[in-house]
């Protein structure tokens, strides 16, 4: 008996077709609607929905407990009583409602439906056509994802679990191991960063740094071959600059910043500063020209007006040999006053023409020099010899080339309290097996005032260390404490010829006031 199946468009719902997933009632009413054609000659059985076709297998269906007896449609044609089933065994094994058979009567199944249907009971064997549909995906079953019972999420195979969590752990590692190396190269590259900060203070690589700018007219000096020499063996750059001010000499300073890139590498970064220091060099004839014109103050004036931020060191070069000329012309002129014309001595060829010069006086030019540097704060300097003006260049650009490093360091020592530069003199070196410690205690006693080296000795005799005179001190009332070294003995000297004197009351109680006072503030005198 070939079945035929036809369900019709109000026994199943459109979206329960197209998702695969039939609710209860909607099976049951495709159930309902089954009729088989017993004049049909093939052996499939067709669903058909409205005017489409669709070949499916039950298995396309997931499994659904009814709970209830499917009951027989009276209305369908012929009256069926039972399924015929030898055949399609395969679909049986397959169907989904093969454990509802099992659980009820071998040869029966209970029929039953939400509407007011009779219900009975149709005994016979029960077998289940084959059932084909177009209906299935390319993919296979076995392909398909499994879901969890009861909830919408898919099952992960162990498996992927396990490899994402491996995964996982070695990108930690790797990332873990990549912070350490850029830790260490960080690292390293403080320590070069630090290594160049502390060579910013070597005087030999401040020096380098600097640039002497000098005037066109200090070629033409007579010092300036020495000045060359002078600056070459320091290895300092030069250039000629036309200055603001005739025969004046300027500094530059290349200054290295030092900082590191996001690559974690040193970057220097070089900064050029002009100095505020200026030297002006006048010549003796300048300088007597300038004083004895009475223009020297208002020509320094208007130096300052031009250079207002700079500090202006004022040269004269040569001019005490015009002093020692007109002196020995005074000294010539007594002479010849009191021995006469006949006997008079000859006089020196003047070889710098300094008989040309106006006649000045070394008081008033030593007057002027002090009224510039109250009123304009211009210092001057007098310099004689080739040498010593090249030395004094020198010396200024080495003293600018430490300037910065010199204020560091006296900012750091004024935010203590003491004198740090005098804590690394007259120091005492301590060994671990405390070799040192009493020279120690008798540096300490020398701190006070009048206290020799006897004096502490004699006083380090008896107590050892400050922990024992302390104790001693713990020991005794306040009166005897100021006096308990007061009667220690002094030997100036061994022999029995040597004089003996005694510690003193004064120093005894100077002594306890230092190691027993608690205020800090107290005067050991009073």
């Amino acid at each position: 008996m070939n079945n035929v199946i036809e369900i019709s468009d109000d026994s199943i719902d459109g979206d329960d077709l197209s998702n695969k997933c039939f609710t209860q009632k909607s099976v049951t009413n495709a159930l309902d609607a089954i009729c088989i054609d017993s004049n049909s000659d093939d052996n499939e059985t067709s669903l058909v929905r409205g005017e489409l076709s669709h070949r499916f297998s039950l298995s396309d269906f997931p499994e659904v407990d009814f709970g209830h007896e499917v009951e027989r449609n009276e209305d369908t044609q012929g009256g069926v009583d039972a399924y015929k089933g030898t055949q399609n065994i395969e679909s049986y094994s397959n169907s989904p409602f093969k454990n509802d058979i099992k659980s009820n009567d071998k040869n029966s199944i209970e029929l039953s439906s939400e509407d007011d249907y009779e219900s009975e009971v149709v005994k016979a064997p029960i077998t289940y056509p084959k059932i084909t549909s177009n209906l299935s995906s390319d993919e296979s079953d076995d392909s398909e994802p499994k879901y969890e019972k009861g909830r919408g999420k898919k099952k992960e195979p162990k498996s992927k679990k396990v490899n994402e969590e491996k995964k996982r752990k070695q990108e930690e590692k790797q990332q873990e191991r990549q912070r350490k190396q850029e830790e260490s190269a960080r690292q390293k590259a403080l320590k070069q960063l630090n290594s160049k900060n502390k060579l910013s203070t070597d005087p030999e690589h401040c020096i380098k740094l600097m640039e002497i700018n000098y005037d066109h007219e200090i070629m033409s000096s007579d010092f300036f071959i020495d000045f060359l020499q002078t600056i070459a063996e320091s290895k300092i750059k030069h250039s000629v600059q036309s200055q603001i001010i005739p025969s004046s000499i300027t500094w530059k300073r290349t200054e290295e910043q030092n900082y590191l890139n996001d690559s974690n590498e040193v970057c220097t970064k070089s900064i050029t500063i002009d100095e505020c220091q200026t030297i002006i060099v006048w010549n003796c004839r300048e300088a007597v020209k300038q004083v004895y014109e009475n223009n020297f103050l208002n020509t320094v004036k208007k130096i300052k007006c031009l250079l207002p931020k700079k500090k202006i060191t004022l040269v004269i070069y040569k001019i005490e040999d015009y002093f020692k000329y007109s002196k020995n012309l005074k000294d010539a002129a007594m002479h010849e006053q009191i021995l006469g014309t006949d006997k008079q001595k000859k006089r020196k060829v003047d070889k710098n023409n300094y008989s040309e010069y106006p006649k000045i006086s070394r008081k008033k030019f030593e007057e002027i020099l002090v009224d510039i540097q109250v009123t304009y704060g211009v210092n001057t300097r007098i310099i004689e010899s080739q040498s010593d003006i090249a030395l004094l260049i020198y010396q200024y650009t080495k003293s600018i080339a430490l300037l910065p490093s010199k204020k560091e360091k006296r900012q750091d020592s004024s935010s203590v309290d003491w004198y740090v530069n005098s804590d690394n003199r007259d120091t005492v070196k301590v060994d671990k097996d405390g070799n040192g410690l009493k020279r120690l205690w008798q540096q300490q006693l020398g701190q006070f005032s009048l206290v020799s080296l006897e004096t502490s000795e004699s006083i380090a005799s008896i107590y050892k260390s400050p922990c024992q005179l302390m104790e001693a001190y713990n020991n005794c009332t306040p009166a005897e404490g100021e006096g308990l070294l007061k009667d220690i003995p002094i030997r100036r000297a061994a022999g029995p010829l040597t004089s003996i004197r005694k510690v003193g009351p004064e120093l005894s109680r100077k002594v306890y006031a230092m190691f027993t006072s608690k205020d800090g503030e107290a005067f050991l005198h009073e």
